[in-house]
């Protein structure tokens, strides 16, 4: 028997109450069992505005109004099935990548949607997003930090 996805979204007051829309950093552990599939996605509830979090070469990307802001990937990708450590940081013109506490990568241009209104956790909007692996610990903070 195989288990169904898990669907988990944060939407709604419990989403607005302490999501802030012009800055924030993401901690993950995950474990993946493939290269593919959102371990967080932050949305409009469409693909145009969203920060998301890969399991594979698009590690860290965001778009605003169907544009992309930001793609910091770091290689090399995370071995299946073992535990890896990301961070991000996101506000305008400041997006910052750590892998396994590795040297952060940057991005100095682009913009961070200002109307998304839900959080995805283990998916994301677009069809076979749903991550192959389970998340060990995932923590939001609603500010910017340089210090991955």
């Amino acid at each position: 028997m195989t288990r169904a996805a898990d669907d988990l979204v944060i939407s709604g007051s419990d989403f607005s109450d302490f999501y802030n829309q012009s800055e924030g950093t993401v901690y993950a552990e995950v474990v993946t069992r493939g290269y593919d599939g959102y371990f967080l996605s932050i949305n409009d509830g469409t693909t145009t505005n969203r920060i998301v979090f890969k399991a594979s070469s698009a590690n860290f990307f965001v778009s605003v109004g169907g544009a992309i802001q930001n793609n910091l990937t770091y290689t090399p990708y995370p071995v299946s099935g073992s535990l890896y450590r990301r961070a991000g940081s996101y506000k305008a013109n400041n997006f910052l990548l750590s892998n396994n506490g590795a040297a952060i990568i940057s991005n100095t241009s682009g913009l961070v949607p200002s109307s998304v209104t839900q959080i995805q956790i283990g998916k994301g909007t677009s069809v076979g997003t749903h991550l192959n692996g389970h998340i060990k610990r995932l923590i939001y903070w609603p500010y910017h930090s340089d210090s991955l």
